[in-house]
């Protein structure tokens, strides 16, 4: 069936995501302002060299307005909907959601999947979610090790299929703005540039240059435009800035570095060109929380892990001396959802961080016997009062009894948030607020 997703959208901008076939090789896009009724249009084409995917990004938008759009593809077939501009001032209160890990390899992984997407336009039309983020692993090439048929980006496409070729997929994809980053299994499990090249059974940058391939093709195309080759990237909604960080395909664990130094470098002055608003990071993996070994997870692949500790302690000590604060972290990748706080002290300077955990969407959970606790390596300069995590209760592996998806509302200095399950007539898991 032909595909359709709203990607990215900014205030004057918008991103929508085709993909078509043998029998579609062609779409119309129509955009359509629903206030003064101008319209823009566009076709583009499609062919194999791309697995048929294309993205066109129309621009010249009025801000915080609704669009209609209609894609008619050659086919015959026509999928239509409408996205909401972001608002270019305040950002007022608004809510958004975000999860992850969506493992669909076996058939009745599958059809969790497509569950799991029906449940997930139900809970985004309830709360009035502005977008999603999706923070990594949307596809499983693996779970434990690629097998050996994995050889070559076709390999790749044939998993985002099997996730996203539905109509429950579909009916969610085109209902609100989509951002994506990437974590392992979009290229391998635990992959790392510095991983030896024997460990699977193809070369290592075999696997990063076939599933970076794929993912531009099916993710990062539609995400807000990057220089080739770079996977991190801002946005903004209203006054709110995010910075949603790349922490799979640069890192190299013989050298402690979980970005690159260039990645690191333009972190950094986001941080300081956006000190005096309030601020979102995403990191596929856990930056503040710290956990110990479970299930095959080890805490090395992490911010907090002994290999990129210094990385983390290096950022935290840029926020101290700095005086940097109005910072939220949101992560995925651990299979479990908490929420931790940080506080961090240096004569009468404090600095309080807080991480939210979204659940998997369609994994097993972390069992009850998983540490989560905050420890932040020693610093000389500063000292560090740290707060007890909070990790949610969810004994219990069974797939889908408590996967879920977060639900965060921020309202000027205020945020709220909640775990809400993935299955109908569950009640939510937890929920909290706090400021920021």
């Amino acid at each position: 069936m032909p595909q359709l997703m709203i990607g990215a959208v900014a205030h004057d901008r918008a991103k929508i995501w085709v993909k078509g076939g043998m029998t579609n090789l062609s779409v119309t896009l129509l955009l359509k302002n629903t206030s003064d009724g101008s319209e823009k249009t566009q076709e583009l084409r499609m062919n194999l060299s791309t697995d048929y995917t294309a993205v066109h990004q129309f621009t010249g938008l009025k801000a915080d307005t609704v669009y209609e759009y209609r894609a008619t593809f050659s086919g015959g077939e026509v999928r239509t909907g409408s996205l909401r501009t972001f608002p270019s001032g305040s950002s007022g209160k608004f809510t958004f959601i975000m999860s992850s890990c969506n493992l669909a390899r076996s058939d009745a992984e599958k059809q969790k999947s497509r569950a799991v997407f029906g449940r997930l336009r139900e809970i985004a039309i309830a709360v009035k979610a502005r977008f999603m983020i999706h923070g990594g692993d949307q596809i499983y090439i693996d779970t434990a090790e690629p097998s050996e048929d994995v050889r070559g980006e076709q390999a790749y496409w044939k998993e985002y299929d099997a996730v996203w070729d539905n109509a429950e997929a579909q009916h969610f994809f085109g209902l609100l703005p989509n951002f994506m980053i990437l974590d392992d299994h979009e290229l391998a499990n635990n992959f790392d540039n510095d991983l030896p090249d024997d460990i699977y059974h193809h070369p290592i940058a075999s696997y990063k240059d076939w599933g970076l391939n794929a993912y531009y093709k099916y993710q990062h195309c539609h995400n807000p435009d990057t220089p080739a080759g770079k996977y991190y990237y801002t946005f903004d909604f209203g006054d709110l800035a995010f910075f949603v960080m790349d922490v799979r395909s640069e890192r190299r664990k013989n050298s402690g570095k979980i970005v690159s130094p260039e990645q690191m470098a333009d972190f950094t002055g986001w941080l300081q060109r956006n000190k005096d608003k309030r601020k979102i990071v995403v990191s596929a993996v856990p930056f503040l929380s710290k956990m110990s070994a479970f299930r095959g997870m080890s805490p090395k692949d992490k911010w907090f892990g002994r290999v990129f500790g210094g990385e983390r302690t290096y950022v935290l000590a840029r926020l101290l001396e700095e005086n940097i604060g109005k910072l939220l972290f949101l992560s995925g990748d651990v299979h479990a959802a908490a929420r931790t706080d940080l506080r961090l002290k240096k004569g009468d300077r404090t600095i309080d961080l807080a991480e939210l955990i979204c659940g998997p969407l369609n994994q097993r959970i972390t069992n009850g016997d998983t540490a989560f606790k905050l420890q932040l390596a020693a610093h000389p300069g500063y000292r560090s009062q740290v707060y007890s995590g909070l990790q949610v209760d969810l004994n219990g592996n069974e797939q889908l009894k408590y996967a879920n998806v977060l639900v965060i509302t921020v309202d000027g200095s205020s945020v709220s948030y909640k775990w809400l399950p993935v299955q109908e007539g569950e009640a939510p898991l937890k929920a909290g607020s706090f400021s920021f």
